[in-house]
C-alpha cells in the first residue's frame, strides 16, 4: 500500500517534469503576430540606413562636382571679364561660352550678351557680324528667365532686333507684354515707337491714341498727344508729303497738340510746334488766301510761344535769390507748381528736326554699356 503511494507521487512528480520542460523553439513562433520577429521586416530595416547612406553620398559627390564646375565657371567668366574690358570681344564670348556648358550661370548669360552686343554692328549684313546679334538675342533672352524684371536688357534685347531688322521679332515680344498687361502703357510706347520707325505710321498712331485714352495722369496724357504732333510733324517734312494728305496729316497734328494745350495751357513748346505744322500746312494750298491763313495761325503760335516763354524767364528771375540769399520775390508762395509746369515743359520739348531716316534705336534705350558687369 506504501509503496503504491510512492509509485504514485513519483509518477505526478515525473509528469509535471514532463509537463514543464523547456521546449525548441521553432519557425512556427514566427507566424504569431505577436512575437515580434519578422526576418522580411528586419531585412528592410536593416537595409533603410545602408540606402540612405547611398543617397547622401551620391547627393554629396552631385552637389561636391556643381559646386567645383560653377567654381571653376566663375573663374572662366572673370577672366573673359577682363578680355571684354580690353575691347576683345570676340575672345571673350569663346570663354563666356565655355563657362556655360557645365553651368547655367545668369551671369554668363548676361556677360556673353552684353559682349556679342558690343561686337555686333548695325547695318552690316555679313553671317559673322549677325551672327552677334543671333548670340546677343538668345542670351539675353536666356538670362531673362532668371531676371525677368531687367529692364535694361529688355531695352538692349529689342535694340537689337530693330539693329539686325527683326522688327516682326521685336513687335511679336511687345504684342505679347501688351496682351499680358493690356494696360501697360510701355508696351504701348513701344509698340507705336517700333511702328513709326519702321515707317508704319498709321499703325503708330493707333498705338499713341490708346496711349491718350489709356492715361489718367494728364501729364502722360500730354506726352502721348505730342507724340502724335511729333510724329506728324516729321512726316510734314518729306517731300513725298503733298496736297490732301499733306493736309490731312497736318490737321491731325494739331487737333492732337491743341488737346495737349488743354492741359498744360502755358506750355510754350506746344505753341511752338503747332506753329511749325501750320508752316508745313501752307504749302498744301493753290489759292493764296487759304495760305495765308495757315501763315496767320503760324504766326500766332509764334508769338504765343514768345510770350509764354518771356512770361516763364520774368518768373524764374523774380524767384532768383538776390545778394543776401533771399529770394527777391518773398511774397510768392507758388514756386512749388511753377518749379513743376516747367518740368512739365520740358517733358514736351520741341524737336529741333525730324527723325533721321533709319534710325534704329528705341525711345528710352539704353547705350552700348562699356563693361556692364552682374
Amino acid at each position: 500500500m506504501q509503496e503504491a503511494e510512492r509509485c504514485k507521487t513519483v509518477s505526478r512528480a515525473n509528469a509535471s517534469c514532463v509537463m514543464h520542460a523547456p521546449q525548441e523553439p521553432t519557425l512556427t513562433l514566427c507566424r504569431n503576430s505577436s512575437c515580434g520577429y519578422s526576418p522580411r521586416r528586419m531585412s528592410s530595416e536593416s537595409s533603410v540606413p545602408r540606402a540612405l547612406v547611398v543617397v547622401f553620398t551620391a547627393l554629396c559627390c552631385v552637389l561636391l562636382v556643381s559646386s567645383c564646375s560653377e567654381l571653376e565657371a566663375r573663374r572662366t567668366i572673370q577672366k573673359a571679364d577682363k578680355l571684354y574690358d580690353d575691347g576683345k570681344y570676340a575672345e571673350a564670348i569663346k570663354l563666356y561660352e565655355s563657362s556655360l556648358k557645365d553651368s547655367d550661370l545668369a551671369t554668363g548669360h548676361h556677360n556673353l550678351a552684353i559682349a556679342a552686343f558690343a561686337a555686333f554692328q548695325p547695318g552690316i549684313d555679313t553671317p559673322s557680324n549677325l551672327e552677334y546679334a543671333t548670340k546677343a538675342s538668345e542670351h539675353f533672352q536666356a538670362y531673362l528667365k532668371k531676371k525677368p524684371n531687367d529692364q535694361e536688357i529688355i531695352e538692349l534685347l529689342t535694340t537689337v532686333w530693330l539693329d539686325s531688322d527683326q522688327t516682326d521679332v521685336a513687335l511679336a515680344y511687345w504684342e505679347e507684354q501688351r496682351k499680358a498687361d493690356p494696360k501697360s502703357s510701355r508696351a504701348l510706347r513701344k509698340l507705336g515707337s517700333i511702328q513709326r520707325m519702321a515707317g508704319n505710321y498709321e499703325e503708330a498712331l493707333k498705338w499713341d491714341y490708346a496711349r491718350v485714352e489709356l492715361a489718367t495722369d494728364p501729364k502722360d496724357k500730354v506726352r502721348a498727344l505730342v507724340q502724335i504732333g511729333q510724329l506728324q510733324y516729321s512726316r510734314l517734312t518729306k517731300s513725298t508729303m503733298i496736297d490732301a494728305e499733306r493736309l490731312a496729316v497736318a490737321d491731325s497734328g494739331i487737333a492732337a497738340l491743341q488737346q495737349a494745350v488743354e492741359y498744360q495751357p502755358e506750355n510754350p513748346n506746344l505753341h511752338s510746334l503747332m506753329a511749325t505744322i501750320y508752316q508745313f500746312r501752307a504749302l498744301a494750298h493753290q489759292s493764296g488766301w487759304a495760305r495765308g491763313i495757315d501763315i496767320a495761325s503760324q504766326r500766332f503760335h509764334h508769338l504765343r510761344r514768345k510770350e509764354l516763354a518771356d512770361a516763364a524767364k520774368a518768373k524764374q528771375a523774380a524767384e532768383a535769390p538776390d545778394a543776401a540769399g533771399a529770394p527777391k520775390d518773398s511774397a510768392s508762395k507758388d514756386s512749388a507748381s511753377k518749379d513743376s509746369a516747367s518740368k512739365d515743359n520740358q517733358d514736351t520739348a520741341t524737336p529741333t528736326g525730324p527723325t533721321p531716316a533709319g534710325a534704329k534705336t528705341t525711345e528710352g534705350s539704353a547705350a552700348k554699356p562699356e563693361g556692364t558687369k552682374e
